[in-house]
């Protein structure tokens, strides 16, 4: 079978976690390497490495990545769930203080990609079974848009990274809707990869295609968007956990979506 290329100049979206950014605006996606232990405990290993990328299967790879980062922390945190809901349950008065460890800075990340030259693309396994083994890389390309890019993406070739909108107790109550928005995205990208249906066969919320905010990829940009109060407080990064989480589960329950669910 012929080696299969995508052409430079094509624009391919790559879901990760947040914690993962400072990493690669330095070395770049590297196949193989951000993919958490986690993962590797519940997902068959690609038969290659690859940098997995594609259109709406990457917000699938940003809930996935950022899951895993976030069940690990849940994990670690006695009580959890007890004390998400008491927070959670009181976000608008603000007087609840509960004990929740180190919040982890992760939040889904979409890297938006510009291809600077040809690159050989395979299959993502994530497509494939027993009765459609015998398509070719390039024909899961064409029907799912979805891929792994076996020598990896350098950092510069990164244009821009969305991610979902983020609260703060003041505004917790009125950017409820925008955050569903972006949790539905994301729902969206696991049922593209559970069912294997075609992107264009999906109905996205009110034709969106892409998380609510974006921010260029650069040094100065990553150090800010780290720094602003949403991502800076621990309480702020656990209130918008705790939203994403409750919002995430009642689309997918909405959808009878349960691969991803927390």
């Amino acid at each position: 079978m012929a080696d299969f290329f995508v052409k430079a100049g094509t624009f391919v979206k790559h879901g990760t976690s947040s914690i993962h950014l400072r990493s690669i605006l330095e070395k770049g996606l590297v196949p193989g390497l951000g993919r958490h232990e986690l993962r590797k405990q519940s997902e068959k290993s690609p038969a290659l490495d690859a940098v997995y990328v594609g259109g709406l299967a990457a917000y699938f790879g940003a809930q996935a990545a950022h899951m895993s980062v976030m069940k690990e922390y849940m994990l670690a945190v006695p009580d959890f769930k007890e004390k998400a809901q008491a927070y959670f349950a009181d976000a608008k008065k603000a007087k609840v203080t509960v004990d929740i460890g180190e919040v982890t800075m992760s939040v889904p990340i979409v890297l938006n990609i510009r291809l600077g030259k040809d690159v050989r693309m395979i299959a993502d396994e994530d497509y494939l079974n027993e009765d459609e083994l015998s398509l070719d890389d390039e024909q899961v390309w064409n029907r799912w848009n979805a891929g792994g890019v076996i020598d990896g993406i350098p950092a510069d070739w990164i244009k821009t990274i969305e991610y979902p909108r983020l609260v703060t107790v003041d505004d917790y109550w009125s950017r409820r809707a925008l955050v569903r928005q972006d949790m539905e995205l994301l729902v969206m990208g696991g049922i593209s990869v559970s069912e294997k249906w075609p992107p264009s066969t999906l109905k996205l919320p009110r034709g969106v295609k892409n998380l609510s905010q974006e921010l260029k990829f650069g040094a100065v940009e990553i150090e800010k968007f780290f720094a602003i109060k949403q991502m800076a407080e621990s309480s702020n990064r656990f209130l918008s956990q705790c939203m994403q989480v409750s919002l995430f589960n009642e689309v997918s329950e909405q959808h009878n979506y349960t691969a991803l669910e927390f």
